[in-house]
This record gives structure tokens, sequence and C-alpha cells, in this order.
């Protein structure tokens, strides 16, 4: 079969010296030809056009707000498949890839036709190399998510490529016949933790998640502390993941886990003081479930 490739990336607040960067290293991929299509979520971003006008293939999306990165994302997907594309990528605008990102990532696929979901290593952009993903992994009992590896300097560990429990919507492809079996990503997340249940809807349904163990992307480093809108969404998200994907039993035991793990790690994280009461905010409404 025949691919024909889509990356989708959102873009918002970004800045113009960062969207160059992402660009350039996009004009360096090999083959095979794709189109790139760019979902403007910022209203007071007017460059895009002009930054890409000498991108053989691109499509530009005005969304008019900040629609999120899960209905941004959406948007971009609709039309990738409306085009044709039966591999889609997802992407972040603040990474850099490899010139040869799709020629391994569509690899993989082909002689592992059961992966319908695929993220490859992701690394800092700096001079440190640190490990943003390298597999993910998801606690169905205490209901906790997090990277494999991360934050330890990537020297050409022995990782494996193979299954693993969720991938990273920083960089996944994804194909044709997932989206169309299970839907495009939960809007209801807006942003942070739609990734482990886009993972976990695709293994329901017959689908697995892999991990390509090759350093494509580089990802920019960017602050560990949560601003009030993170902080809100990093207390909520976790709840409506549980409540959506974990089997009954193990709800009770994933809910204490946000309580006796995730919150008082996250407490260290928070921006300021104002940003505390976002988090209990998002908390209150995770467990309601809204």
């Amino acid at each position: 079969m025949l691919e024909k490739v889509a990356i989708v990336t959102v873009i918002y607040s970004d800045p113009i010296d960062q969207f160059r960067d992402f660009i350039n290293s996009l004009k360096k991929i090999k083959k095979p030809d794709f189109e790139l299509i760019l979902v403007n979520n910022d209203s007071r971003i007017d460059w895009l056009e002009s930054e890409t006008k000498s991108f053989p293939s691109v499509k530009i999306i005005e969304s008019g707000k900040n629609l999120g990165f899960c209905a941004g994302s959406n948007l971009g997907v609709r039309l990738a498949l409306k085009n044709g594309a039966n591999r889609i990528i997802l992407l972040n605008g603040d990474t850099s890839v490899l010139p040869n990102i799709l020629q391994s990532l569509l690899k993989y696929q082909s002689e592992n036709p059961k992966a319908g979901v695929i993220t490859p290593i992701i690394i800092s952009a700096d001079k440190d190399h640190q490990i943003y993903y390298a597999g993910g992994i998801i606690n169905k009992i205490l209901g906790f998510t997090r990277n494999r590896y991360f934050g330890r300097k990537f020297n050409g560990q022995k990782i494996k490529s193979g299954k693993t429990d969720s991938a990273s919507g920083c960089c996944m492809l994804v194909t044709k016949e997932v989206f169309e079996k299970i839907g495009l990503l939960d809007e209801n997340y807006f942003m942070y933790f739609d990734d482990p249940d886009f993972s976990l809807r695709a293994q329901k349904l017959g689908f697995e998640v892999h991990l390509l163990a090759l350093p494509l992307v580089c990802h920019l480093k960017s602050s560990n502390k949560l601003s009030t809108s993170a902080a809100y969404y990093y207390g909520r998200n976790p709840f409506i993941m549980i409540w959506k994907n974990f089997r009954w039993y193990f709800k009770p035991t994933a809910y204490i886990g946000q309580f006796i793990i995730r919150l008082p790690r996250n407490v260290f994280r928070l921006k300021d003081f104002s940003a505390f009461g976002y988090y209990l905010a998002g908390v209150y409404d995770g467990v309601r479930g809204k």
C-alpha cells in the first residue's frame, strides 16, 4: 500500500525563531513526500503564511481562538483524512526532527502492522540530550503515568523497540485505521493526558502502541513549573482518564493514587500560590467527572 503522509501541528504562542527551526528541520526530511497541516490556535500570530511560502505542501487552518491541543489537532486530522492521508503524525511545534524520521517510522510500521500508534525516542534539544520519552508507563492500579528513562542522559542505551503502554502526543504516528475505528482525540481533555487516553482506547480495540527506539525528535526544554491553566488540567485530567478507561475495581485505588502520589509531587511543581487553587479546582472537577 502506498503511504500518504500528513504531519499535523498545532501552533499557539510559538516564538517565530522557534517556528523557523521547526520548519527548517521539516524541510530536510527525506522522502516520502508529505503534507504539512498547521492549525493556528493563536489569533495574535499572523506570520505563518509568510514563513511557510517556500514549503512544498502546506495547509494552514485558522481556528480563530485557542481550542486547546486536542480540538486543534482534530481539525488538522480531519483535513488530513479528507485529503487521503493514511499515516498521520501529530507533532509539536517546539521540536526539530531528524531527516530520516518518516522513513524510519513508516518502515517500522510496515514491519509491525499491528502497531497503530508509534512514538520514537524523544530527547531534549540542548547538549545534555536528556530523554523526554522512551516509552510510556500507565500504572493501572494506582493510576499514575510516566515516561520511561525521563530526565536521563541519552547515550545510546540499549532501549528496545516494541509495545508500550502509552505514546506521546509530542510526536506520534497514527494510522488511518485507528482514527476510523476509535475516533479522534477526546476534546474534553483540552490538553494533557489525552495521549494515554488515546493509547488506552486504541489498545481496547485491538491496536498496539509501540516505541520506536530511535532518537528521531528533539524537544525544547520548557519550564517544569505548572501555570494556572496547566495546573487545572494536571489536577483534573488524570481522574477523567481513570474514569473512562480503568476497570471498575481499580478506579478506587487509582483515585487514591492521585492523592498519595500525584498530588504531593505536583504541589512542588506549581508556579505560584494561585496555581494551587486552580490545581485543587481541577481535582474537584475531575473527581466529579466534569
